[in-house]
Order: structure tokens, then sequence, then C-alpha cells
């Protein structure tokens, strides 16, 4: 299961862990690597006539969000160093 398709159910599920199915759970939890280092290599632009109100891609932070308490030890702690 591709990461884009897990941002899209988990939207679909409105950020709820609890509102996914078993399979996309697993799903993520497979692909959590991916994630992690998707996040980490992820470069962001602002938009200067915005304001200072910068709010990375959400959706992305939010299945990782999801998924964080069901993760081993170790990719917590890689999931803590994206902050």
């Amino acid at each position: 299961m591709d990461i884009a398709r897990l941002i899209n159910e988990l939207n679909s599920a409105h950020g709820l862990i609890e509102r996914l199915s078993e399979r996309t759970i697993q799903g993520a939890l497979e692909n959590s690597n991916s994630l992690i280092e998707f996040l980490k290599n992820k470069e962001y632009t602002r938009n200067v006539y915005l304001g200072d109100d910068f709010i990375p891609d959400t959706n992305l932070y939010n299945l990782l969000g999801a998924i964080y308490p069901r993760l081993n030890v170790d990719k917590k702690e890689n999931v803590l160093r994206l902050f």
C-alpha cells in the first residue's frame, strides 16, 4: 500500500486511527520506514505573503501520528528526530 493511498484513507477517517481498517493500519506500519524517510527528506516552501503561520503538510504528520502508538521504540525515536 503506497503512502498517498494511506494518507487518503486517513483523511477519509477524519484523522482517527479508530476509524481505519486493520488492513490500512498494517499497511501504514509496514511502510513506516518509508513514511519517516519521506518526511525527513521533504522540502517545504513558504509563501511569504501568507504570513508566518507556516503549517507543513499536515496530512503526512497526521498519518504518522495515527500509527505512532503502534511503532516500536526505535521507530518512535526516528519519528521524534523529525521535529
